[in-house]
């Protein structure tokens, strides 16, 4: 199953009180509903990828409107997206008349009603990408601007950050950020969700790090390795001539010596090794002035 799919099914099992439903179903249906006339008989077709999702609004329907309970569902293809469509063909005007379906929800709701309102938005047009995934994306695929403008007030009371795209004549309100997507997953009280996604995240973030670290590793070694090569050639122009080598110091010298030995070493690992071995005691800045001495001699 996808973790769009988990994250929909924890929000269905979630308990609701009669208000609560009342928001979730009238973000659901106003985002998803399409008008069509049958024998002079108005009718709301409903759609979703999961037919779960049609039967709780179909249940919820039931509950509040006493719609009749034969429950049409037909199955077909969205372009590649397999979609599932339900019928209501009674009770439509009651319906409306106590959601308001067709108006645009009010931007002076409460915090606690742009949540519920977002709960029906993520059930109907929402979609999250799993933590696993290379980036993380959450989505609303909005088709008018009825519901674009609904949305946007809910995210704007809520204070969450949004980006907005259009494509093919859809608009997309979307979030990159990992945080902010964490925080939506929570304010929708899919908190077992939130926590896989977490746990994911910080899995993730730790294995780019040592990835980082490594490919740091790597490079530094190069860049020591060139550096100690063209070391090398200033110290091969000094041994050939005995007037600039006389210039150099006994701890200059062992120095040389060990750089050519281990090529590979940092200043600070020479450093210590110079310590260790030849209880020389000297920085890694007096290293670097070695080093700056040694390439002047060579090239006079």
């Amino acid at each position: 199953m996808s973790f769009t799919n988990d994250v929909k099914e924890e929000i269905m099992l979630a308990e609701y009180n009669d208000k609560q439903d009342k928001m979730i179903l009238r973000a659901f249906l106003m985002s998803n509903l399409e008008i069509s006339i049958i024998e002079n008989n108005l009718t709301w077709n409903v759609f979703s990828s999961f037919i779960f999702i049609l039967k709780f609004i179909h249940n919820m329907l039931i509950k509040y409107y006493d719609i009749q309970k034969k429950f049409y569902v037909s199955e077909y293809m969205f372009g590649k997206i397999k979609k599932y469509k339900m019928v209501i063909d009674s009770k439509t005007d009651n319906i409306n008349d106590d959601l308001k379906v067709f108006e645009m929800i009010d931007n002076n709701i409460s915090i606690d009603e742009a949540k519920y309102y977002l709960i029906g938005f993520f059930l109907s047009i929402g979609s999250v990408n799993s933590p696993r995934s290379k980036t993380y994306h959450l989505e609303f695929r909005v088709k008018n601007s009825m519901v674009y403008e609904s949305l946007i007030s809910c995210l704007k009371i809520l204070n969450i950050e949004y980006k907005v795209m259009e494509r093919k004549n859809i608009i997309i309100i979307y979030f990159k950020k990992s945080e902010i997507i964490s925080d939506i997953l929570k304010l929708m009280g899919a908190n077992n969700s939130m926590f896989i996604f977490e746990d994911s995240r910080i899995q993730k973030d730790f294995t780019n790090q040592i990835h980082r670290l490594n490919n740091l590793d790597v490079s530094n070694i190069k860049k020591t390795i060139n550096s100690s090569k063209e070391f090398e050639s200033y110290m091969q122009i000094i041994y050939d001539d005995e007037y600039k080598l006389k210039k150099l110091s006994k701890n200059e010298l062992i120095f040389c010596k060990l750089k050519k030995e281990h090529p590979e070493f940092s200043l600070n690992e020479l450093s210590s090794l110079l310590l260790d071995k030849y209880d020389i005691s000297i920085s890694k800045s007096g290293l670097n002035h070695y080093v700056r001495k040694i390439k002047k001699i060579a090239l006079e």
